[in-house]
């Protein structure tokens, strides 16, 4: 299994997260904490590191990957010569 890249639409990160996860998919959201000050206050947001990406760990041969692309806030599974590009081995 090795980790490959998905790209969302704007802001539904967590959304598509959520629907990889019931699909049985591992996936990777890294956030991080963001402090701010507004109006004499401070305000903590938290923020996706990499906005519109998430990372999915996917066995190529055992799980149908394609069904990615067709989930609900997915932009695309970023691929390279029509197979999806590979980020890392684990």
């Amino acid at each position: 299994m090795n980790w490959y890249v998905v790209q969302t639409n704007i802001n539904k990160e967590s959304s598509v997260e959520r629907h990889l996860n019931r699909r049985h998919f591992i996936t990777y959201f890294p956030r991080c904490k963001n402090i701010s000050s507004h109006a004499r206050r401070l305000i903590t947001v938290i923020k996706p590191l990499f906005p519109r990406y998430i990372f999915v760990k996917i066995d190529l041969y055992k799980q149908n990957w394609t069904s990615i692309n067709y989930t609900y806030g997915v932009k695309s599974l970023l691929t390279m010569d029509n197979a999806p590009a590979k980020v890392c081995n684990s």
